[in-house]
């Protein structure tokens, strides 16, 4: 086989570093949309008990109103102003 046209198999730290970027990105998504959904949950269950209201679930929360809210207005926000860079 001619070495121009063999490709060397690629290592998992190869693999891990060709895509570092990405994977700290997805990471730090995933540990800020939990930390959205977790405090959202707490202070909509304040507001429900000082409402003489029993607090709900997380699965609960997950199709209120108070968290879908939350979640669409930030990414509003954040569209908004990649859209003011951009243009």
């Amino acid at each position: 086989m001619d070495e121009l046209t063999s490709k060397p198999r690629s290592s998992r730290g190869e693999w891990l570093k060709n895509r570092a970027l990405t994977l700290v990105l997805m990471s730090m998504f995933a540990l800020l949309l939990a930390g959205q959904v977790l405090t959202g949950l707490h202070e909509y269950n304040h507001a429900r008990l000082e409402h003489h209201e029993s607090a709900i679930a997380l699965s609960a929360y997950l199709t209120t109103g108070h968290f879908l809210e939350a979640l669409f207005e930030n990414w509003e926000s954040e569209f908004l102003q990649m859209a003011v860079f951009v243009g």
